[in-house]
């Protein structure tokens, strides 16, 4: 656009690093974010345009420090710039971070809003904080004078289901005053794959809600529930049989109506460069460096998670295809395209939630090969490190 004589402006810079949010690439944006500034833009839109969504794009790519950083030397603050900062630490589970920065932004005269508390109840649900998520929910109207709208009302049922609520959570469901949406019987379904002690009736409940709104995650979800009951009938040294029959029933119901699972697609950033991954894909480089990290992965003691496979199949052909899930795909070819031990960070992008063996998979990975991997999900940011995950394995 500048080679026709085209001069970017605010809209231009937003959009720019929009799309650097999206790839995860930070590098790129910080670029446009320098260039901006060389741009004829006013003072006041460039502070709330390219400052403000820099910030957004360094906490979505994973560097909080640097999101921080760039948050300290903003030449004003306005709400914008607070709630930014408040979502930042809220997807990263930084609950403690969430206050501090609610508390200071107050002090400075910034009023809270519906999204400040959007954002306060995601962390108290990443961190399974059951009664301050309800203190600051009582809150809101009482204090701030904010009514509860539908999204507050959905993170309260995530963090009620998430944390082992799970009557408490189809109760507000029910008796919200909104018509439930698919939203919040996702977040319940979601949860009752986490408690392995609960039934498969609830989630079925949820299910044949979600189904009627022809919601075609439902049935991955309610999929993985019977998965899950599965682990726990071998345990007993039960015969699952009606278990699989039960899988196996879910399937043609979604044969029958036409719907497909959604495949996995993830993408990685090396330089210039985006590279696409879809899952089942086939690559002899890529094969043989997943081979060996699920050498070391089981070197380690670490067992591949076959249950959370929604399709049948042997054990054999369960764990053939967990090694073909996209974000493993993405993972291995970072390694193969950056030195080894370097300290260049693998950013991973993936349209769908992560299954747990991917999770946990990576999170040993990234112990095992001294590397720096985020990745974002649908669900949420996950940055490993050293063996761990900044989740907690709680998401």
């Amino acid at each position: 656009m500048q080679l026709y004589g085209v001069n970017p402006d605010g809209a231009t810079m937003v959009c720019l690093l929009q799309a650097c949010s999206h790839r995860l690439d930070v590098q790129t944006g910080r670029e446009v974010f320098r260039r901006s500034s060389d741009c004829a833009i006013p003072a006041e839109i460039l502070l709330h345009v390219s400052w403000t969504k820099f910030m957004d794009v360094c906490a979505r790519c994973g560097d909080m420090e640097k999101a921080n950083e760039v948050f300290r030397l903003m030449p004003a603050t306005d709400i914008v710039a607070w709630t930014v900062m408040l979502g930042a630490n809220a997807r990263d589970g930084q609950l403690q971070h969430v206050a501090k920065v609610f508390e200071s932004m107050q002090l400075q005269g910034a009023s809270a809003d519906s999204i400040s508390f959007v954002c306060i109840l995601q962390a108290c649900s990443h961190n399974a904080k059951v009664q301050l998520g309800r203190d600051f929910f009582r809150s809101m109207g009482l204090d701030y004078s904010i009514g509860a709208e539908r999204k507050h009302y959905c993170c309260m049922v995530d963090l009620l289901a998430r944390s082992g609520h799970l009557d408490d959570a189809e109760e507000l469901i029910s008796s919200m005053p909104f018509h439930p949406s698919a939203a919040e019987w996702n977040a319940l379904l979601g949860a009752c794959r986490n408690q392995k002690k609960e039934g498969s009736g609830r989630a079925e409940r949820a299910a044949k809600h979600l189904m009627e709104l022809r919601n075609e995650a439902s049935y991955v979800l309610l999929g993985n529930v019977y998965a899950n009951r599965h682990v726990d009938l071998d345990d007993c040294n039960s015969h699952p049989v009606d278990v699989d029959m039960a899988l196996e029933s879910l399937r043609e119901s979604m044969r029958q109506r036409g719907f497909r699972r959604k495949p996995g697609i993830s993408t990685v950033n090396f330089g210039k460069g985006t590279y696409t991954f879809v899952v089942g894909d086939n690559h002899p480089e890529i094969n043989a460096e997943l081979e060996r990290l699920t050498g070391l992965l089981r070197a380690a003691g670490y067992k591949l998670k076959t249950e959370v496979s929604f399709y049948g199949g042997d054990q054999k052909e369960k764990e053939e295809l967990l090694c073909r899930h996209s974000e493993k795909l993405a993972l291995a070819f970072g390694l193969l395209s950056t030195q080894e031990g370097g300290d260049e960070i693998i950013r991973i992008t993936k349209n769908l939630r992560m299954c747990y063996d991917c999770h946990d998979a990576t999170r040993v990975i990234s112990g095992l090969v001294k590397r720096k991997i985020v990745v974002k999900d649908a669900n949420r940011l996950h940055r490993f490190e050293n063996g761990m995950c900044s989740c907690g394995d709680f998401w």
